[in-house]
């Protein structure tokens, strides 16, 4: 497969990724898997708070260096690192006397998808975050091509989606409030394969049609992290 280069973005994290295919993972195929969902399957974690972001985060990092961080660790982590908001630290917990305080809303409690490089980067991970805007700057590209490109090539994904849809459960389906890695895309079967860290069964490598991972991720249009 031919290297893809990623431009140049001025962000936290300022990198230009080249990407090629590593041995042993699925290449962009017509009609095949892109991805590696088995091997990645083994790093899902079940959150027990709202830290889905937190949880992708712990998950990538075991898919990239062996060692995944445990929940508490990251949740520790995030606790101490300001966000790109300037409203505090990337993530605090719900329980915590200042979030219960009602002075800073709970979505500015909250870590946000362009606050992942962050965290990543203190485990030794590279990465960057992309979106349509950024993608049509020169950045990495996104949507359900360059996703699959992406995949082929060996990256890790954090994706910002609407969880009400990939859940097909009631609720506000036009905004981005849940973060799912995405290990896997098979266009000859219209399958998303996810580590969705609040899906409580089957847990790993949940699957969901791309007609639906599209119309949820688009919420946040198209914005992903992508690591390794």
């Amino acid at each position: 497969m031919n290297k893809i280069a990623i431009g140049r973005l001025a962000a936290t994290v300022i990198a230009v990724v080249t990407l090629s295919a590593p041995v042993g993972v699925a290449a962009a195929e017509s009609g095949g898997l892109s991805g590696d969902p088995d091997a990645a399957a083994q790093y899902w974690g079940r959150q027990r708070y709202d830290d889905c972001a937190l949880m992708a985060v712990a998950d990538v990092v075991g898919e990239v260096t062996g060692n995944k961080p445990s929940e508490d660790e990251v949740i520790a982590l995030a606790g101490s690192i300001p966000n790109g908001r300037g409203s505090g630290p990337i993530y605090i917990m719900a329980s915590d006397p200042a979030a219960q305080s009602g002075t800073v809303p709970r979505s500015n409690q909250l870590p946000v998808i362009s606050d992942l490089p962050v965290l990543l980067s203190h485990y030794g991970v590279d990465s960057i975050h992309t979106n349509d805007s950024i993608a049509s700057n020169g950045g990495p590209p996104t949507g359900i091509p360059g996703l699959e490109l992406l995949l082929a090539d060996g990256k890790k994904v954090i994706a910002s989606i609407n969880g009400e849809t990939i859940w097909n459960q009631a609720g506000d389906r036009t905004v981005h409030d849940h973060d799912v890695v995405v290990i896997g895309i098979d266009t000859g079967a219209g399958i998303v394969h996810l580590n969705d860290s609040a899906i409580p069964s089957p847990g790993p490598d949940s699957q969901v049609s791309i007609e639906t991972f599209e119309s949820a991720w688009r919420t946040s249009n198209h914005a992903m992290v992508v690591a390794g």
